[in-house]
């Protein structure tokens, strides 16, 4: 596994039923104490060897209420991690998880908790080395090649090839004002990338475009 400032990405397809497919990717993030794994994948057996070998303590999060699908695996592969998520990603794993906005795994990474849309519950994280944001679900920008359960999904939901928010989510916010106001304080960090699960990045003055037309 190869990091550039302390950082790796690991791609995978998420199944979301029904035909529907779209490509994701954990983020593994090497600080001095600990691998963090945002969003874990069902690692091939390499990959778990090479996470097994390694002396840093092991660090799984579930970034969101909807990002829980291989924390149950991880668990009785990695006994020993910390596992932090949202109340309903602990309820559909059925992995005791430490809340992810009580994370503190040093000065390498900031968790920041997105209020306004508590079905989601997401928390983004900010990796200070790299100057890179981290966002699931919030925002979509996937434009490769899809089957066609997956491109009438991401039509449906304005998401298709193109950086947008899913109609899906929008109706799940519970409070504009707190949701819209979160998204602004993530400019309080000095990202110059966002590393997006779904789809290709963007950087901070795209993510500034957006929020003026939200």
């Amino acid at each position: 596994m190869i990091f550039k400032n302390g950082l790796s990405t690991y791609p995978y397809i998420a199944n979301a039923g029904f035909g529907v497919k779209f490509k994701a990717k954990s983020v593994l993030i090497k600080t001095q104490e600990n691998i963090i794994i945002i969003s874990p994948a069902n690692f091939e057996n390499d990959v778990i060897e090479e996470l097994k070998k390694d002396t840093l303590n092991t660090v799984f999060i579930a970034p969101n209420n909807f990002h829980n699908l291989n924390i149950s695996k991880m668990k009785a592969v990695f006994p020993e991690a910390k596992f932090y998520g949202p109340k309903r990603s602990e309820q559909q794993s059925g992995v005791s998880l430490i809340r992810s906005r009580e994370l503190n795994l040093g000065d390498d990474i900031i968790a920041i908790p997105i209020e306004g849309n508590f079905k989601l519950s997401e928390t983004c994280f900010y990796h200070v080395p790299s100057e890179t944001l981290i966002i699931t679900d919030i925002l979509f920008n996937m434009h490769h090649e899809m089957n066609f359960s997956t491109r009438i999904a991401l039509t449906l939901a304005g998401a298709y090839h193109k950086l947008g928010m899913s109609r899906f989510l929008r109706l799940m916010i519970n409070d504009k004002v707190k949701f819209k106001a979160s998204l602004e304080r993530l400019l309080d960090h000095p990202f110059k990338n966002i590393l997006l699960n779904h789809g290709d990045s963007i950087g901070r003055e795209e993510f500034i475009r957006f929020l003026k037309e939200f």
